[in-house]
């Protein structure tokens, strides 16, 4: 939920209040899946993941792109602008019935010295792990990740060593809303999925950013 927020945040220097219906977004590609194509929602991922990149992707180097550069209010004002019409849209789309995705082994657990943990939350604490280490491998290891670093710690020298600020915002954009449609994703197995979902998780959001440090993925 945090990694998205804070890699936008840290190298953008805008808080992205969309973030929260991007990962209700998310959620609601992995009931899709799971209730006509009976797709289980781990195994939805890499698609929600790739819905959300575009969807971002294009959101930024269409729209937001237009605001990077001025005040911090008006990116929060764009953003949350972009919040109310996604969750509003999701509301028109499904109503606001509570949504679940229930997979077989949803009701079990593993046991251990008298304690249940249900082999969804396990699940979700395994991804999550491997989803953070491939995006520090991605920000440390590959060509458009070091841009990423560079414009985040300096933007005026890394346009000197030729990054393009505009594809790396848009890049960098679009990975947040990679990692907000997997959140959504590994919250659709132990949370109900409505429009409005993603304002309480927003708040973890901010608060995850704010201790782990902007744009740091280590």
């Amino acid at each position: 939920i945090g990694m998205g927020f804070s890699l936008v945040w840290g190298v953008m220097n805008m808080m992205n209040l969309a973030h929260g219906a991007m990962i209700m977004m998310g959620a609601y590609v992995s009931f899709l899946l799971f209730r006509f194509l009976g797709l289980d929602p781990f195994l939805s991922i890499p698609i929600a993941m790739l819905v959300l990149f575009c969807f971002a992707y294009g959101i930024q180097n269409y729209l937001i792109r237009y605001v990077v550069k001025a005040s911090i209010f008006m990116t929060l004002i764009l953003t949350f602008g972009l919040q109310i019409i996604l969750v509003n849209a999701a509301l028109l789309v499904f109503g606001g019935d509570y949504r679940a995705v229930t997979p077989f082994y949803a009701g079990n657990g593993l046991q251990i010295a008298g304690m249940i943990i249900p082999y969804a939350r396990l699940g979700v604490l395994f991804v999550s792990i491997v989803l953070t280490v491939l995006l520090y491998l991605f920000v440390t290891k590959t060509k458009p990740g070091n841009a990423i670093q560079a414009t985040g710690l300096n933007k005026e020298a890394a346009q000197l060593v030729g990054v393009n600020l505009r594809q790396i915002y848009a890049l960098t954009f679009g990975v947040g809303g990679a990692l907000a449609g997997a959140a959504g994703v590994l919250m659709s197995p132990i949370y109900v999925i409505t429009p409005v979902m993603g304002n309480t998780l927003l708040g973890r959001a901010f608060a995850v950013s704010c201790l782990g440090g902007l744009g740091n993925t280590t």
